[in-house]
């Protein structure tokens, strides 16, 4: 616990200025470290900075609406305005580090290459406050979240004030955090649990027995969930008490840097999962609404082709791993040799004709990836000993999806590690993947066909617990022989940089359109795409979001009843 408040007490408190407690790591001055350095780097720092910073807002408001997008950020120190690259090559040249923005009235460091929510960019001016006390007052977790003005205070304007459609303000390099939260918030099924008779906060062992004032994991999602439907408020949300919760319960990942959304996903959700007590039967197999929301099971099979033995066993599954870079090899490869083969002369072409442009290699589908995932597998001769004859030989192995979870994760497997110089070097790559709104998982189980091992089985490693013999449960969704597993899509997280721990995370999701706006067609369940980028929410076309280089995609499963197709 010391380990966390020393190190969140650093980034976010000022030097003079001791955390003792992680309920108090939060409560400090908003903004980075770096601005709260600025402001105390001398007698009448702070009061420069209110003066830059009011000059840099009157200059914003005086740019033509046809040059706001080009000069969207404003120096507080000097006169230069420009984009992200412009002041971010300004601050190398000059140590400018900090810039007003004019779409999102925040502050703009350059070191921490992140927007800062800090107090002082909503207000017109603090060269009158400036005489009072640099020192920031502590204040209770209770009383922040109660309190609209801090949250007002501390957060930037939403340009669509939409019901169920607010933004989250930036802590601190948390757009990693906020794209999850976004993601869960705006699913149907969390929403009835956190909303219901879930988790209900005054209930909950922990706050009992707690004396910090700190919520559970569980507690921090009730509280942003309730906030989220609060119909009068348009302003960001402020998910202090969900960040306090998760520093506490993954002490890896606290801290003011970057961290990567899809590993914070998996800790979240077993969090979550330990929040929630789970409820094993007598097969050892948890029934609780968290584990059949998130957790799926697969199941691998390791055939000998000699003896016939089958070597059966199976694994919990919280996301499927989608192997783009191979599908992105194996259709780089295949145009290559097509562009190569028509590009190879014949008797009757003209030697005038230029050869024709090569064609763009065709996209990877989810389908083809998930296929991949799914299909038989040789073994080479080496890499098992037959359980059965004891023996080494060819071997056969296939993996497929034994249970479905209401809300499946697939991670696009964007990242690799590379040697450099004898050094480990992570790089990304770049690309798109298609995927639909809506994907029938059915191919892909354990009822979608393929092979099937035959033979003995191996006692232990064999033994198949959880479901009978061909069943795929689905959350408690529907599915069947006629209907399949159809899952539509509900959220897409985007990562914009070079490596995990740095960039940018933003998300796309669907969520309902104001009362005012509601038509005929969306009092039926329909729903709008927004873009959820930190304290900026926008409306979204479906075919941006279908366009998007993704990192994370979420799918709901829609339940069927039969051959009618009744839905959800």
């Amino acid at each position: 616990m010391s380990n966390i408040s020393t190190q969140a007490s650093s980034a976010e408190s000022p030097p003079s200025t001791t955390a003792t407690s992680v309920s108090t790591t939060l409560d400090a001055t908003p903004g980075c470290s770096h601005l709260a350095s600025h402001v105390q780097s001398g007698k009448d720092a702070k009061k420069e900075f209110a003066n830059g910073l009011a000059k840099a807002r009157r200059r914003a408001q005086k740019v033509d609406d046809s040059q706001s997008r080009a000069l969207r950020y404003h120096c507080v120190q000097c006169t230069e305005a420009g984009g992200v690259k412009q002041i971010e090559i300004h601050h190398a040249k000059t140590q400018h580090a900090f810039s007003f923005s004019s779409e999102s009235s925040a502050v703009y460091c350059a070191l921490c290459r992140d927007m800062t929510y800090d107090k002082m960019a909503k207000r017109p001016s603090l060269a009158a406050s400036s005489s009072s006390s640099d020192t920031p007052k502590k204040r209770k977790t209770s009383e922040a979240n109660g309190d609209d003005s801090y949250i007002t205070a501390n957060s930037a304007q939403r340009p669509c004030g939409r019901e169920g459609a607010r933004g989250l303000f930036n802590l601190g390099h948390t757009c990693y955090m906020n794209a999850v939260i976004q993601t869960m918030v705006h699913n149907s099924l969390l929403s009835s649990f956190f909303l219901g008779k879930g988790h209900p906060i005054h209930t909950c062992s922990k706050n009992e027995d707690d004396e910090e004032d700190v919520p559970c994991v569980a507690c921090g999602f009730t509280e942003i969930f309730s906030e989220s439907r609060v119909a009068e408020n348009t302003q960001p949300m402020a998910a202090l008490s969900l960040l306090k919760a998760s520093w506490l319960a993954i002490p890896e990942m606290q801290g003011e840097r970057q961290q990567d959304s899809h590993e914070w996903y998996l800790q979240i959700i077993d969090k979550l999962h330990e929040c929630e007590k789970p409820a094993y039967d007598s097969k050892g197999v948890c029934r609780c609404f968290i584990h059949k929301a998130f957790y799926g099971r697969t199941s691998q099979e390791i055939a000998c082709n000699k003896c016939g033995f089958v070597s059966r066993t199976q694994e919990q599954m919280l996301y499927l791993a989608l192997n783009f870079q191979k599908q992105l090899a194996a259709t780089t490869s295949s145009n290559t040799s097509g562009n190569r083969k028509k590009s190879e002369p014949t008797p009757s072409t003209s030697s005038s004709t230029s050869d024709p442009a090569p064609a763009p290699p065709p996209i990877p589908t989810m389908a083809a990836c998930l296929e991949d995932l799914t299909t038989l597998e040789n073994l080479s001769d080496d890499t098992y000993s037959c359980r059965g004859c004891d023996k080494k030989g060819q071997m056969t192995k296939t993996v497929r999806i034994r249970k479905l979870p209401a809300i499946l994760c697939m991670q696009v497997n964007r990242f690799q590690n590379e040697i450099r110089g004898g050094n480990v070097v992570q790089k990304k790559i770049k690309g798109r993947v298609q995927y639909p709104l809506e994907i029938d998982m059915k191919p892909y189980t354990t009822r979608g066909g393929g092979r099937r091992g035959k033979g003995k089985s191996n006692g232990k490693n064999g033994k198949e617990e959880g479901s009978r013999k061909g069943e795929v449960e689905g959350g408690g969704g529907g599915g069947g022989d006629d209907g399949g597993f159809l899952y539509e899509l509900e959220s897409v997280i985007v990562h914009e940089g070079k490596a995990i721990e740095q960039g940018h995370y933003f998300a796309f999701c669907r969520a309902a359109p104001p009362a005012e706006n509601k038509s005929p067609s969306t009092e039926t369940g329909r729903r709008e795409w927004y873009m959820f980028n930190d304290a900026k929410v926008t409306v979204a076309a479906e075919n941006l979001v279908l366009e998007q280089e993704a990192y994370l995609l979420f799918y709901s499963l829609k339940r069927i009843c039969g051959a009618g197709g009744e839905k959800r």
